[in-house]
């Protein structure tokens, strides 16, 4: 058939395919570290971090033909157990076993075959005796043996020190914001929750280092500090206290392998698609004791508590002797301004019976409302307990009723007699405690003295001739003194 002779092509084509296909580039990370990029860009997201010595493979896949200045790679991460694909600055890897080929829109110009020259007869070599030889060779194996004990030695010890349970490092300093948004998180884990985002650019302040994550205070505009932390890879570290330093990575003494296995083992390396463990990432801090849990701090820097409604019952004791105390309940709505400054907005009743007398209110009931606006000062002593001061203003709303007894006395005698006390203005000092039991909910304690000065009317009225009489009263005095206890309730708002 005429089909043979199409065979030797279609053989050779596959044969160069598959020979292309197994020639996959590997880049060796120069540079201390590396940035690996979504995109072929700095402004763009960074998703992975390597440093100096890690392996990468090349993708030739046409992704940033353009831009000769970044590679398209991938390698495995063990810190996310997953194989990660990306962009890497040219400028920061080296190509193992030769240089990269330039990208470029050209079109490729093909190869030609080149015939080798012809090279002179060469000498025989030298031949080495046999007992020699076998010599030689079993010195050369004893050595690879040791060499191979040694790296397998180096492996055990750096997978012990990445296994440790990674502790909390304490550090001052400064870091900049140079991601996208990152998410500062109360737990150093991917997973953690998520406190806010930061802004690009933003310095904030250093306070420690767990593993790959940096622990920041982020001051809120209300006053409040939130403490959380934010991956390495998303900042620019300006200043810090924190001293690292990487374990020394036992290496085979280089007088202890031979010159012939030295240069097989260099030739070996080429191949390789992993560093040798001695070039591996080794834990950037060492092992540090146990350090103060930052469960306590975070709690003191959420700032979820801003708004509190509390809820309280008492007893008023009014300064008059005219006046009997009574009864007091009431409640507060509050918004923290910031650490030591609240707005508080409160309204309580309370109720006096009044021993009745001539320049003042006859015996009945005297019921006072205020509804008073003012300020707290918060000096916290310590997470739970805060004493405070307060100060403000209040506009009461009173209603006097005769007892019923002077009702039916007066209407015995012939007449309808009212009084009336009118609504006024006063003022408000005290100061108070709060305790916290949760997170969300405060006992209180507070004690409140009211200055208040009122007034009133009077009349009577004939039931027979309707003659009427009235008078105004003058100078009351509603000063108390009020001591109340409840509980807050605080609003989540972030």
């Amino acid at each position: 058939m005429k089909l043979h002779k199409y065979w030797v092509p279609v053989l050779c084509l596959g044969v160069c395919l598959a020979t292309a296909a197994a020639q996959t580039k590997k880049l060796r990370v120069e540079a201390e570290s590396a940035k690996i990029y979504i995109e072929p860009h700095k402004s763009s997201t960074v998703i992975g971090s390597v440093r100096k010595g890690t392996v990468l493979t090349l993708f030739d896949s046409g992704a940033a033909k353009k831009d000769t200045s970044w590679f398209y790679i991938s390698f495995y991460s063990e810190e996310k157990w997953a194989t990660i694909t990306g962009f890497v600055e040219a400028s920061l890897v080296s190509v193992v076993g030769g240089t990269p080929e330039k990208r470029s829109e050209e079109p490729p110009v093909p190869v030609q075959k080149q015939v080798p020259a012809k090279r002179p007869p060469q000498p025989p070599p030298k031949t080495t005796p046999p007992e020699k030889a076998e010599v030689k060779a079993k010195e050369a194996a004893v050595a690879v043996e040791k060499a191979e004990e040694k790296t397998a030695a180096a492996a055990e010890e750096t997978a012990r020190i990445q296994g440790d349970e990674v502790k909390l490092v304490r550090c001052t300093g400064e870091v900049k914001i140079i991601g996208e948004k990152p998410a500062i998180r109360a737990a150093a884990a991917d997973d953690g929750r998520i406190l806010l985002v930061a802004q690009f650019e933003e310095v904030l302040e250093l306070n420690g280092k767990k593993g790959d994550w940096y622990r920041v205070k982020y001051p809120r505009p209300d006053g409040i500090v939130l403490v959380g932390f934010v991956n390495e890879a998303q900042v620019e570290v300006l200043s810090s206290s924190l001293q690292t330093e990487k374990p020394a990575a036992v290496e085979p003494e280089p007088a202890a392998v031979p010159a012939a296995v030295k240069a097989a083992e260099e030739a070996k390396e080429a191949d390789l698609q992993e560093p040798p463990v001695s070039e591996k990432a080794a834990p950037t801090e060492p092992p540090a004791p146990e350090q103060e849990s930052a469960s306590a701090e975070e709690t003191l820097g959420i700032g979820v508590r801003p708004l509190s409604l509390a809820l309280n019952a008492g007893y008023a004791l009014p300064s008059e002797s005219g006046y009997d105390g009574g009864f007091a309940f009431g409640g507060d709505l509050s918004y923290l301004v910031n650490r030591n400054l609240a707005v508080v907005l409160g309204f309580y009743h309370y109720q006096s019976q009044t021993e009745g007398s001539i320049e003042g209110l006859s015996k009945g009931k005297l019921t006072i409302m205020p509804l008073s606006m003012g300020i707290q000062g918060r000096y916290p002593v310590n997470e739970r307990l805060i004493p405070y001061i307060a100060a403000g203003v209040a506009y009461h709303f009173n209603t006097f009723k005769l007892c019923q007894v002077c009702q039916d006395h007066w209407e015995a005698l012939g007449f309808d007699v009212r009084e009336e006390v009118k609504n006024g203005l006063g003022f408000q000092i005290g100061a108070g405690l709060d305790y916290e039991v949760t997170d969300y909910i405060d006992l209180n304690l507070d004690v409140r003295y009211q200055i208040a000065k009122g007034s009133g009317s009077w009349s009577q009225t004939d039931q027979f001739s309707g003659a009427s009489v009235s008078g105004d009263l003058e100078g009351l005095n509603f000063n108390a003194l009020i001591i109340r206890v409840g509980a807050k309730i605080f609003l989540k708002i972030i």
